[in-house]
């Protein structure tokens, strides 16, 4: 028997309900950026919906897997920092409509900082 066949024979009925608390670690924010997604040599632009420190929701017409590893690019919008692209992994955590948010797997802590700088000098 798995973990989960034991937390749900352990607490009947709770893991049927959804939860209605945000279960992440890090908010995110309407901030100004650029994204784009990387496959298979072609560049895929999206529309940015909002972005924090572990990950990022965006619009795009592509199709995702739920739970695959793909690369993205984000460019920060407005910023007073140089606003090359940054390339990083991400993991795809919720698929809805078209609506992705993922999950960073290997952002660089020198594009963490400069995230949350333009994040805090927008809001």
């Amino acid at each position: 028997m798995n973990m989960q066949e034991r937390r749900k024979r352990a607490l009947p009925g709770s893991y049927e309900k959804k939860r209605s608390t945000n279960r992440r670690a890090f908010p995110r924010w309407m901030a100004p950026f650029e994204v784009r997604v990387v496959q298979d040599k072609q560049t895929l632009s999206c529309e940015p919906l909002e972005i924090g420190e572990g990950g990022m929701s965006f619009a795009c017409n592509g199709t995702f897997e739920k739970e695959t590893n793909i690369v993205i690019e984000f460019r920060l919008v407005g910023s007073s920092a140089p606003t090359d692209w940054v390339r990083v992994k991400v993991q795809v955590r919720h698929v809805d409509f078209g609506k992705i948010g993922v999950e960073f797997l290997n952002l660089r802590m020198a594009d963490r900082l400069r995230l949350l700088d333009h994040v805090s000098a927008v809001k």
